[in-house]
């Protein structure tokens, strides 16, 4: 997400799973600090792209990343 968009699924509070797509490409823009993934964090921030806004969810949540629509080149890396 530091250099792009993510497409990617969480479970969200009400247990609902959540498809987005997100980026952190204007967090430093936005916050005047670079993003620093802490440990002791667990929550997960990202821009969403189709919201229009920064969210957020925990980082237990996490399901996966959807790779359905990336090329080939990004699956092997």
């Amino acid at each position: 997400m530091h250099h792009g968009n993510v497409r990617f699924r969480y479970t969200k509070q009400d247990g609902s799973v959540r498809h987005a797509i997100g980026t952190l490409t204007g967090y430093e823009h936005c916050f005047h600090q670079p993003y620093i993934p802490r440990p002791e964090n667990t929550f997960v921030v990202y821009y969403d792209i189709e919201a229009k806004g920064w969210r957020t969810f925990h980082a237990e949540n996490f399901l996966d990343i959807d790779v359905e629509d990336e090329p080939e080149k990004t699956r092997t890396e």
